[in-house]
């Protein structure tokens, strides 16, 4: 990072600011079995960042041998996300990442979310949460993109949205897809392991450094920013 000037900063939303992915991961599975898609749980850790229609069509396709209608794969995506949002839910903040923005904040840097998450599962859990540091106008979902994780369109999205170049960003993941699409996208990538994936991983993905959790990518950060 010596000699960089930083001046944005693009969030992953699940696993970095809420800690949804066990409730996804769930869906996705029980989904996968309703539809007769062989799928083994914890695959969709590494799915984690993609859109939804993507991570469809990938089991579809792997399955069948063909790939699915729009329509179905719109069906499958509503009964996911209906699976998801169960009685159970329950949304829980990722430790320390509200300390996160707040130093950058303090910094006078900008911050945005970039997820593969649907406007309507991001734009009102954000602002009850993170309102104060994220603007609804910055953040990008799987809606405002044609090509999601892990191409690097979503963060040079989130980018051109600030003027900012890829030498003057970092991203904030926790997903191998996510930490390729910043990795291509240019950007300084951060990763934290808040999920089973091991580091290993996010460094064979373009991950510039990898934490245990926010709280040590945040004395990191303290330290060299």
């Amino acid at each position: 990072m010596e000699g960089r000037e930083i001046k944005l900063v693009l969030f992953d939303m699940d696993g970095v600011l809420f800690d949804t992915m066990p409730y996804h991961v769930r869906s996705w599975k029980q989904v996968s079995d309703e539809y007769g898609m062989e799928a083994e749980q914890d695959e969709f850790y590494l799915y984690e960042g993609m859109r939804g229609v993507d991570t469809i069509d990938k089991i579809y396709r792997r399955t069948f041998q063909k790939s699915a209608s729009p329509e179905l794969i719109q069906e499958i995506y509503q009964r996911k996300t209906a699976l998801f949002n169960g009685e159970d839910f329950e949304l829980k903040l990722i430790p320390h990442t509200r300390e996160v923005m707040q130093y950058f904040q303090e910094k006078g840097v900008e911050m945005a979310v970039v997820t593969g998450s649907t406007q309507g599962n991001a734009y009102p859990r954000i602002a009850k949460n993170y309102a104060e540091y994220i603007h609804q106008d910055h953040i990008i979902t799987a809606e405002s993109v044609r090509n999601g994780k892990p191409h690097p369109d979503p963060y040079l999205m989130g980018m051109e949205l600030f003027g900012a170049k890829p030498e003057h960003t970092i991203v904030i993941e926790n997903a191998p897809l996510g930490v390729k699409s910043g990795h291509d996208a240019g950007a300084y990538v951060l990763a934290v392991t808040t999920g089973p994936i091991g580091e290993y991983i996010m460094r064979e993905q373009g991950a510039d450094r990898v934490f245990c959790d926010m709280k040590a990518l945040l004395v990191w950060c303290r330290a060299n920013l």
